[in-house]
């Protein structure tokens, strides 16, 4: 599971982000959007190495990548 909560440069929430979540090994990817409280989660992913970005009309993108998803782990 990666999971987090989506907030502009001032520390405020934004819902009606999508943020993808796509396995750096396999290409596979997964996408969720932020509720009203900001957060997102990406359940059940293959343990490996992922990225996420986060987008969302108005506002510039964001991307991390290489973070390790272990099996049964929560990374958040």
């Amino acid at each position: 599971i990666i999971s987090g909560t989506v907030t502009d440069t001032s520390g405020a929430v934004l819902p009606g982000v999508v943020v993808t979540v796509t396995n750096q090994e396999t290409g596979a990817v997964r996408s969720a959007v932020t509720t009203e409280a900001g957060v997102y989660r990406a359940p059940a992913l293959e343990p490996g190495v992922y990225s996420v970005k986060a987008e969302l009309q108005g506002f510039k993108g964001l991307q991390t990548q290489d973070i390790r998803v272990a099996s049964g782990q929560e990374v958040t």
